[in-house]
């Protein structure tokens, strides 16, 4: 490896020294926007190989944490998970793309571009637990879905 590079490397290295895997964003509305202006749909069930359709977006709440998160699997060091950290915007399991909490959330203009061919939004209630730092667990629980609608959302 050249000079330079090893060089360049190390000032990432050291960058990043304590960097956790987890990226958390300010509020919900930017939340939503990254959600909304990813090449592809970051959903939780089409990254679980159970589908996943580019008309409805997955936005998982944490109601344990109160956070809603996406996790982004990382091929040699488990996931990134990006949250925020934010109340429910809603019970409701399924809300249509012009619901009042969305067009809140985004400018019109914003509204026009990012939801085009999105027609719904999922909201399940799962609880991430692959980050759980008891070391006397046998079994590891990746995700808890709260109810069924969750899990097959």
């Amino acid at each position: 490896m050249s000079e330079t590079l090893a060089d360049k490397l190390k000032i990432v290295n050291e960058y990043f020294k304590d960097f956790t895997h987890f990226i958390e964003l300010e509020d919900f509305r930017s939340f939503l926007l990254l959600t909304l202006s990813s090449q592809v749909p970051m959903s939780i069930m089409s990254q679980l190989g159970l589908g996943g359709n580019k008309e409805i977006i997955n936005l998982p709440y944490d109601p344990s944490l109160k956070i809603y998160f996406q996790k982004a699997n990382l091929m040699t060091s488990g996931s990134l998970i990006i949250y925020t950290r934010s109340e429910a915007v809603t019970n409701e399991f399924f809300i249509e793309k012009d619901n009042k909490i969305i067009k809140k959330a985004l400018t019109s203009n914003e509204f026009d571009n990012a939801l085009s061919g999105i027609k719904k939004f999922v909201f399940p209630n799962i609880s991430d637990c692959s980050t759980s730092k008891d070391d006397n667990l046998i079994v590891k629980v990746d995700d808890l879905f709260h109810n069924m609608e969750s899990f097959i959302s």
